[in-house]
């Protein structure tokens, strides 16, 4: 399990888009309700809407999600119910994802953790090898399994490098490289946050450790074309996480080189994974191939969804800095008029009286160029 602590470093630092062929699963399950880690799987979560909804955009795919972060969803039975129930094309990418207490027994030859979800019972705590048995029969082009749990046969669970704080820009060169992983990779990435007989670590502050390291060394992978390979990025993540914390990670890759089919150029897309409605609205409101008069006549309609005290706040790519606080209406009427806004990620929301009373989002800006 997950054993939580102070920041030791000081400067430690929706589902919608227009219908495309290809498509990015996402399958987040997430022990937010846990008293001592849940603020920390909170930012876990955020973090890979985040940078799922990024890597979508860069790439042209559709999104679907399957989130589970409540003791009622996060079952070892929901969990299978949901893989079996996924509808996945032999070009498609699976996400699996799980933040939250995970542990070993004694007898376990597999080098991946058990997996507790709520669960109280440990018969109910599925292997990750189970999981990825399951993800195997779905057949498509490239898995990626990432577990920040720990590795031991104890419950427990236990950074200096800056990451970037405000809205993140495209650069011409990024779609080559994302090409490169996610589109012409075929096989199984599978990595978890600490190698058997080990704890994992995290903080309020940037949530897991492995989850935190393994994004921001992605993400720094796909700036440079010599390094955008999965070799690089696990190898990277596996030294970061064994330098800064106690916790080495331990991954397997069992994928090859394939030239996929060309993914559509990216549009204008919202990733709001809690509301289908509300992000069909939204991208509505940032599409290009609508005049800004047409975009601004809809935002009354889109005002009912939201309180009349309701507030925006968008934060930077570190999901910390605030970068701007608005009303509603008033983030309505400047996204709606921006040029630049290609996609808006809703990472939280909370709700009064049946309307949203807070969102908070992350921007991509500036077009893609190819």
């Amino acid at each position: 399990m997950k054993k939580l602590i102070s920041i030791i470093a000081v400067a430690v630092i929706c589902f919608m888009t227009t219908a495309k062929a290809q498509t990015i699963h996402t399958i987040l399950y997430a022990n937010t309700i846990d008293e001592g880690i849940g603020e920390s799987v909170k930012v876990d979560v955020e973090r890979v809407i985040n940078e799922v909804g990024k890597i979508a955009q860069f790439i042209g795919y559709n999104t679907s999600w399957n989130i589970a972060a409540t003791a009622e969803t996060c079952s070892k039975q929901n969990l299978f119910s949901t893989i079996n129930s996924l509808n996945v094309s032999s070009d498609d990418v699976v996400f699996f994802y799980y933040s939250g207490h995970g542990w070993r027994r004694g007898e376990d030859t597999d080098p991946f953790p058990r997996m507790c979800l709520t669960e109280p019972d440990e018969a109910n705590h599925p292997q990750v090898a189970e999981v990825r048995n399951a993800l195997k029969g779905k057949n498509a082009r490239l898995t990626i399994v990432v577990t920040d749990c720990c590795n031991k046969d104890l419950y427990e669970r236990s950074f200096s490098r800056s990451y970037g704080k405000g809205a993140t820009y495209s650069k011409g060169s990024d779609y080559a490289n994302y090409k490169k992983l996610f589109v012409e990779t075929k096989g199984e990435v599978v990595i978890t946050s600490s190698k058997s007989g080990q704890v994992s670590g995290c903080n309020n502050d940037v949530g897991g450790y492995l989850t935190y390291i393994f994004f921001l060394d992605l993400n720094e992978a796909l700036q440079n074309a010599s390094t955008s390979n999965w070799s690089t990025v696990l190898e990277n993540t596996k030294k970061d996480v064994a330098n800064y914390t106690s916790q080495e990670p331990y991954y397997q890759l069992n994928g090859q080189n394939v030239q996929g089919s060309t993914p559509p150029q990216p549009s204008n897309n919202t990733v709001y994974p809690q509301n289908d409605q509300l992000a069909a609205l939204f991208t509505n409101l940032i599409s290009k191939n609508r005049s800004v008069d047409s975009r601004l006549a809809q935002v009354g309609t889109v005002l009912s969804y939201f309180t009349t005290d309701a507030q925006i706040i968008t934060v930077g790519s570190d999901l910390k800095t605030i970068v701007d606080r608005e009303t509603a209406k008033d983030f309505l009427t400047r996204i709606c008029m921006s040029p630049n806004i290609v996609q808006i990620n809703v990472l939280e929301e909370r709700v009064y009286g049946g309307k949203k009373k807070i969102l908070k989002i992350h921007e991509i800006r500036t077009k893609l160029t190819y």
